[in-house]
């Protein structure tokens, strides 16, 4: 075989195993039934709503402004999409993992039916909670009736670690972080 043969094999092998990497990195792709969602932008947020979610009544029944913000920090609060920042900042703070620069998506579904749509879809099994985040699309799903702080707080936990370290911890201790982020709010955050 000539030099120029043996060329051409090797990069038609090296194309199609890029494809294949390619493809692999698509496995989550699907449509989630946010396309024509509501969206909203922040410093550290896309948030998208489903059909007749309303973020800012959300946010405003849950996260009170002043249990939300960071003493000695100057206010200004742009809405409710200001508000998850603030809010995302304080869990920062618990798990002591500053993100300056952390970017990520919270999709917001109008009930649990349609979240555990969204998971069945994703992973092929059942949801036993009212959230959870997948590391690969760097998305919270969360229902608008576990709109919570606590709830909340835990999956923003997740999103913090997987970013935070190299390598992700393992989900035991990912779990047992994400819950003292928990327990700490409900210092500010008591149940209703």
């Amino acid at each position: 075989m000539k030099t120029g043969e043996k060329m051409k094999n090797i990069f038609r092998t090296l194309f199609a195993a890029l494809l294949i990497v390619m493809c692999a990195g698509t496995a989550y792709s699907f449509d989630d039934g946010f396309a024509a969602a509501n969206k909203t932008q922040s410093r550290h947020f896309t948030v998208l709503c489903a059909p007749h979610v309303d973020l800012d009544a959300l946010v405003l029944a849950a996260y009170a402004p002043s249990a939300v913000s960071i003493p000695g920090e100057a206010q200004e609060i742009e809405g409710a999409v200001g508000e998850l920042d603030h809010f995302f900042t304080r869990v920062c703070d618990i798990l002591d993992m500053q993100l300056y620069s952390y970017t990520g998506t919270i999709k917001v579904c109008r009930d649990p039916a349609q979240l555990q749509d969204v998971f069945r879809r994703i992973f092929g099994r059942e949801l036993s909670a009212g959230s959870f985040y997948v590391n690969d699309l760097n998305t919270i799903y969360i229902d608008q009736q576990h709109f919570t702080p606590l709830v909340l707080g835990h999956e923003i936990a997740h999103a913090i670690m997987c970013h935070y370290f190299i390598v992700p911890p393992p989900e035991k201790v990912s779990e047992v972080l994400a819950g003292y982020v928990e327990y700490q709010l409900r210092k500010v955050f008591p149940a209703k």
